[in-house]
């Protein structure tokens, strides 16, 4: 029986040994292959000298690397640090810095980024690279084909507790500092076998389709881990377009098919697309799919759709089937093991139907976060306090109305607004800034930052635009910009973000 994620391959390829484990574009990788690349990269990382319980980075797309690199730093007992790949070198360095990253691993396309991210956190970091293409390792620099050869696995350092420190996951949340979130290996394995077994009821016959970023919680779970845990194969696209994601799910048999709303509306509208398909099933998750979506989707491709609603900090907590008749908001019953409630401002909890801003206690919750201070804001007596408002019905569901965090929703991402407000202020013409989220169609929110200029400065939307770029990854940066003489505020001095965001209506 798996009890960590460190024996999650190893297990798998003992059971599945020469299927198909994950496919990307012409290259493949059988259980077996994938159980002895990631042993290698384990015992490599062991013979430098990593000691369990050293965080290690991973910064890698959606390919062959990134499952061999982060399983085998979880193998060597490290702790897994999963980093967007569209971060710039000075986001990854502060990540890098928050964690205390021992060592980065990344694939050759990303080996520039984490370079310089590791000149700006601490010279003596190491890089190692890890290269799909490559026909022989050299130096820093490990060749996949190599570590894919011959039958010899060496042994794993040793059996990791299932409550050991597994995963740290950062998220922006409401502040804009970065939080770092741990999780255990037996927390996330929970997490997968949730996804797994009561919500997608995925078998060994099953082919996912992973195109969202695997270092993100959504992609590293729910996508990799639960293919894993039952043989499935994953087929991964390094990037999204519509038009080669639906080409692939014909090619390559897909049977289920994860994404966030925007992803779904653009297959949708492509002509091509038809119920002639293997697919049975559509995640949606990252922001709530409109009900426009979920029904061509539904009649589109025949397939049934599931929402979810979870967190970087505990996931999934809920989800549901869509059909016409789901009500708004309703983000459906409790997973496996999950626990709800609703509390007031003084943190007492309320009759179910009641108001208030929801809290959870769940078997894949994180373990802890990284500074104390995120430990007393974010949880209380042990729960979690998700920052929604909301109902717990009667019938144990949830009914979602608002967030309470200012926070933004932008394509299946959460961004802080003041994160990015702080940013926009290192600028030196910038007094102040507010960044918001307005209603869109296609990807949810988009990102908006209205501009107070000190006096006698000047700065372009573009100039801003490069500013906030070399900061800041792609799917965090402002597309509008606005410059005012003063912002909006209540009479406590708290801006007012709903008059913002009417700005933009008004022309």
């Amino acid at each position: 029986m798996t009890e960590s994620l460190a024996e999650l391959v190893s297990s798998a390829a003992r059971r599945w040994g020469d299927d198909i484990a994950l496919a990307c574009g012409a290259s493949r990788l059988t259980y077996a292959q994938l159980d002895r690349a990631v042993a290698r990269v384990a015992a490599d990382l062991v013979d430098r000298g990593l000691q369990p319980g050293d965080a290690v980075a991973v910064l890698a797309g959606t390919g062959l690397e990134f499952p061999v690199l982060a399983h085998g730093v979880l193998r060597a007992a490290g702790v897994l640090v999963p980093i967007s790949p569209s971060s710039p070198p000075r986001e990854v360095a502060a990540l890098l810095r928050a964690a205390q990253v021992e060592l980065i691993l990344c694939d050759s396309q990303h080996e520039d980024v984490a370079t310089a991210a590791a000149a700006i956190y601490d010279p003596g970091c190491g890089v190692i690279t890890l290269d799909g293409s490559a026909a022989r390792s050299r130096g820093d620099t490990m060749a996949l084909s190599r570590l894919t050869e011959g039958k010899d696995v060496p042994a794993p350092p040793g059996r990791i507790p299932a409550g050991t420190g597994a995963v740290i996951l950062f998220t922006s949340g409401s502040t804009a500092r970065a939080k770092g979130v741990v999780h255990s290996h037996e927390g996330l394995l929970r997490n997968a076998e949730c996804v797994a077994h009561q919500m997608a009821r995925l078998t060994r016959r099953d082919v996912m389709l992973g195109v969202l970023p695997l270092a993100h919680s959504f992609g590293l779970s729910a996508v990799l881990n639960s293919s894993l845990l039952v043989g499935a194969r994953l087929e991964l696209l390094p990037q999204f377009d519509a038009q080669e994601t639906w080409k692939t799910v014909l090619a390559r048999e897909v049977t289920v098919l994860t994404g966030v709303p925007t992803m779904f509306r653009r297959i949708a509208e492509l002509r091509e697309a038809s119920r002639n398909s293997d697919l049975r099933l559509a995640i949606v998750s990252g922001s709530a799919c409109p009900r426009d979506i979920a029904r061509d989707i539904r009649l589109r491709l025949g397939v049934d759709i599931v929402e979810r609603y979870g967190m970087t900090e505990a996931s999934p907590l809920t989800w549901r089937s869509i059909d016409d008749t789901t009500p708004a908001g309703d983000v459906g019953l409790p997973a496996w093991g999950v626990k709800l409630r609703a509390v007031d401002e003084k943190g007492s909890v309320l009759q179910a139907g009641r108001r208030g801003e929801i809290q959870a206690q769940a078997p894949g919750m994180l373990l802890r976060y990284l500074a104390a201070a995120d430990n007393r804001e974010g949880l209380q007596d042990g729960w979690l306090r998700t920052g929604d408002l909301g109902t717990v019905r009667a019938d144990g569901g949830l009914t979602l109305e608002a967030r309470l965090k200012e926070v933004i929703l932008r394509g299946g991402y959460t961004i802080s607004a003041r994160e990015v407000e702080a940013v926009i202020e290192q600028h030196p013409a910038v007094a102040e800034a507010a960044v918001v989220g307005l209603p869109d169609d296609d990807i949810g929110e988009d990102v908006a930052a209205m501009i107070v200029l000190r006096p006698g400065r000047k700065a372009e939307p573009a100039e801003l635009w490069r500013f906030v770029g070399e900061r800041l990854a792609a799917w965090k940066r402002p597309r509008r910009w606005r410059m005012a003489d003063e912002l909006p505020r209540t009479s406590l001095g708290k801006i007012r973000r709903d008059e913002i965001i009417r700005t933009w209506g008004e022309g």
